[in-house]
C-alpha cells in the first residue's frame, strides 16, 4: 500500500508541473481558473484583517483603512467565489485586480503613516510596499492585458514551485523510507 501512496505522491508532484508549465504558456486559460482559488484567497485574508481590527490592538489611528480593506476583500473575495468560471469574468478580472490593489496599496501608504510615530522604523517598509503595490495597480488598469497575462503567469509558477517541492518532498520521504526497510530488514 505504501508504494501505492508514493507513486500517487510522485505522480501529483510531476503533473503540478505540467499543469504549472501549461499555465505559463497559456496565461488566459489559466485566468479562467484562478478566480474561484483567488476569491477564497482574498475572502480568507478580509476575515483575518476584520478579526485582526475586533482585537482592538491596532488602537485608534491607521484602523479605519485596515478594516474598509478587510470588508473590501470580504466583498471582492465573495463577488469572485460566486461568480464562476467565465470569459465575461476573465475579462473584467484583471481590472478588479488592479482596482483591489490600487486600494491595497493605498490604504497601506495612509494607515503607515497614520501609525509611524508608533511603530517605530517599520513603518516605512509598510509605506514602500504600500507604493509599490499602488503602482502595480495603476498599471494593470492601464494595461488590463499585462494583469491578465502576470496573474496567469503567477498561477503557473506557483504550481511549478509547488511540483518541485512535492518532488522533492516526494525523494526525502522515499529515501527516508527505503533507510527504514534496510534497517528492519
Amino acid at each position: 500500500m505504501r508504494t501505492f501512496w508514493r507513486i500517487l505522491w510522485l505522480s501529483s508532484g510531476i503533473a503540478e508541473i505540467i499543469l504549472g508549465l501549461y499555465c505559463v504558456i497559456n496565461p488566459g486559460i489559466a485566468l479562467l481558473s484562478i478566480a474561484y482559488w483567488l476569491g477564497i484567497a482574498i475572502l480568507v485574508h478580509g476575515i483575518s484583517t476584520i478579526a485582526d481590527y475586533s482585537s482592538g490592538i491596532h488602537g485608534r489611528l491607521g484602523a479605519t483603512w485596515y478594516l474598509v480593506d478587510g470588508v473590501l476583500s470580504v466583498i471582492l473575495g465573495i463577488f469572485l467565489m460566486c461568480t464562476g468560471v467565465s470569459l465575461a469574468l476573465a475579462a473584467v478580472l484583471p481590472t478588479i485586480f488592479a482596482i483591489f490593489l490600487i486600494c491595497k496599496g493605498l490604504f497601506a501608504a495612509i494607515s503607515s503613516v497614520e501609525v509611524k510615530d508608533m511603530s517605530g522604523s517599520r513603518w516605512g517598509l509598510v509605506l514602500i510596499l504600500g507604493i509599490l503595490v499602488f503602482v502595480l495597480g495603476i498599471l494593470f488598469f492601464i494595461k488590463p492585458l499585462m494583469g491578465a497575462i502576470a496573474l496567469g503567469l503567477l498561477l503557473g509558477l506557483f504550481l511549478i514551485f509547488m511540483g518541485m517541492l512535492t518532488l522533492c518532498q516526494w525523494y526525502v520521504a522515499s529515501r527516508i523510507y527505503r533507510s527504514f526497510d534496510e534497517l528492519h530488514r
